[in-house]
């Protein structure tokens, strides 16, 4: 990224609830390019407001780790560790108006560093769409290696392409 200091990762909270809300509203259509939409009820201010506790009540179990990254008070990404035990799960996405400025890689390295820190998990996952080869780039980038192809997986989620699942060790 070409300006880490305008744009903090923040642990997810209830605060966050109606810029989530409006990031998520606003880039649907880009994101189902990526990833399969997200379900209906989840757009709503009560649905948002559902998700995001469970996210929190989940970080208080231990169970993941989830960040929004703020631009001002603008939400222009989200990222997500899911914990599954020595081993966390990553999701991310970022906005449309915030891609190609090297946001998610910033992402990735910023939030690996906080989960680190907990001592529990030694390994980061992924996984990224063939046709999505900028996100397969942001993986590689962070450190990612590739560990298996998936030929035609996308097909199981919906999607098309070939899913490329990736490791980090921390």
């Amino acid at each position: 990224m070409s300006d880490e200091n305008a744009v903090r990762l923040e642990k997810i909270a209830s605060h966050h609830s109606a810029a989530l809300l409006s990031f998520e509203r606003e880039n649907a259509e880009h994101f189902t390019q990526y990833v399969p939409p997200r379900p209906p009820e989840m757009l709503t201010t009560d649905g948002m407001t559902a998700a995001i506790q469970s996210l929190v009540d989940e970080m208080e179990r231990g169970e993941g780790m989830y960040f929004v990254a703020l631009d001002g008070d603008d939400v222009v990404g989200r990222l997500n560790f899911t914990f599954d035990g020595e081993a966390a799960e990553v999701g991310y996405r970022v906005g449309k108006n915030a891609s190609g400025r090297g946001l998610a890689g910033w992402m990735l390295n910023e939030g690996a560093a906080v989960v680190k820190t907990s001592g529990v998990i030694l390994r980061l996952t992924g996984h990224s769409l063939s046709t999505n080869p900028a996100s397969i780039r942001v993986m590689e980038r962070a450190g990612f290696e590739l560990v298996h192809v998936d030929e035609g997986g996308g097909a199981k989620v919906g999607m098309s392409g070939d899913i490329h699942f990736f490791e980090r060790q921390l």
